[in-house]
């Protein structure tokens, strides 16, 4: 049986399975905000875009993009377009669900600059399994560093002539 992009969103919007994956990461609130958002940027050059699904978490908007089959450039090259549609400390990263990854796939979301989770999406026959390609510490570095992280990008600094560096940008230059 060919299985379309909507039956994964269907299922994803729908049943536990996902939800529990990402709350399994720490995230204490997951809801869904929007679905097929449309955005300025959609990367690759490309004028307009469309987010599949965004998410509400408790420390900010996660990005979900379903594609069927397996994973390929044209996806992943989409990802900082998309993400450059929000205020910096808005969006916390994007989940990349895909039904296969290639291990240079997996590589590039694990070396990104920005925390790109990728999640397979198998059916069994009777229901549809997600499993995480990476680790927490991988993609987003912790839940604890998210959180951290969206409350120092939502804080709004009373001195504008101190410079404030971003503490991932930080991190990743230790």
């Amino acid at each position: 049986m060919k299985h379309l992009e909507s039956d994964i969103v269907a299922d994803i919007t729908r049943k536990a399975g996902f939800r529990n994956l990402v709350k399994s990461y720490g995230f204490q609130s997951f809801r869904l905000s929007k679905r097929e958002q449309h955005v300025d940027n959609g990367g690759l050059n490309r004028t307009r875009g469309r987010l599949d699904l965004v998410y509400t978490t408790d420390v900010g908007k996660l990005v979900v993009e379903v594609q069927r089959g397996k994973s390929n450039n044209d996806h992943y090259e989409r990802f900082a377009g998309y993400l450059s549609n929000f205020a910096e400390g808005e969006c916390i990263g994007l989940v990349w669900i895909a039904e296969e990854f290639t291990d240079m796939h997996i590589y590039m979301c694990q070396t990104s600059d920005n925390p790109i989770l990728p999640v397979e999406a198998k059916w069994n026959g009777k229901k549809w399994e997600y499993t995480a390609m990476l680790d927490m510490a991988e993609c987003f570095g912790s839940y604890e560093m998210a959180r951290v992280n969206h409350t120092i990008s939502s804080y709004q600094q009373g001195d504008q002539g101190e410079r404030w560096e971003h503490p991932i940008k930080s991190l990743r230059s230790a």
